[in-house]
């Protein structure tokens, strides 16, 4: 489902935000994926969803081999992916009707279809009486639903949520994870990047890949220290 592959992602100055990562997530896993402000979860997702490429390394996800994919192909992917963005990423222009059932018209389902989806998902996330609002009248947690619910509505291969909950009180984060466990039952593959250990310790599902320095490990293991060793080479020490 994903492979990652001694994955580096480099910015000027060699400086590497991720750093040789290698990570093998199976259909129907349910992934948190924790680290610091700054570890690099972001940068991981936008190149595991396409919007970023690795600057060295492979990325297959569904299928796909990212590294090598084209603007026609890139179409295709993102119709078997649902991602819900740190900043929403919602169309102002339309309404949160329109803004849920946009993946669903790119897939082309019929017009009933449609609407019978789109009022489930909008219901189940608690917004059914701002169906027909503009979501730029919305407070954020409200914003953040309709994200989830757009991520949601065409029953994805594989759902990428970067602080899905980061918004929202403790019940309606509740209702939110029910949504993607749901999912995960069906076969969806869901990965979620989340800073809340409460959230992942009452969760059922115990897979947690920590990220930090831009290095990832699975929780439980120790955290690579390799890093610090570097340093001390340079300044010419010797290490006995």
């Amino acid at each position: 489902m994903v492979q990652l592959s001694h994955v580096y992602k480099t910015y000027r100055d060699n400086n590497h935000i991720l750093k040789n990562l290698k990570l093998d997530i199976l259909k129907s896993e349910f992934v948190y994926l924790m680290g610091p402000s700054g570890a690099g979860k972001t940068t991981l997702f936008r190149i595991m969803t396409g919007f970023e490429k690795a600057t060295s390394g492979q990325v297959i996800v569904n299928d796909f081999n990212l590294d090598k994919i084209n603007n026609k192909e890139i179409s295709q992917f993102r119709r078997t992916i649902g991602v819900v963005f740190q900043d929403f990423k919602l169309l102002y222009d339309r309404t949160v009707f329109e803004n849920v059932a946009l993946p669903l018209q790119i897939l082309g389902f019929h017009q009933w279809d449609i609407c019978e989806k789109v009022e489930k998902i909008v219901a189940s996330v608690g917004l059914a009486q701002q169906i027909n609002e503009n979501p730029i009248h919305l407070s954020g947690g409200e914003k953040q639903r309709v994200a989830i619910a757009r991520a949601l509505v065409h029953e994805p291969k594989l759902i990428i949520a970067d602080e899905p909950t980061g918004n929202l009180d403790w019940k309606m984060s509740e209702e939110i994870m029910e949504l993607f466990r749901t999912a995960n039952k069906k076969g969806t593959t869901v990965i979620i990047a989340t800073h809340d250990h409460n959230l992942v310790e009452k969760s059922n599902q115990k897979r947690v890949i920590k990220i930090d320095n831009g290095q990832i490990y699975e929780s439980g293991e120790e955290q690579p220290c390799g890093q610090y060793f570097k340093p001390l080479k340079e300044a010419g020490l010797s290490i006995l």
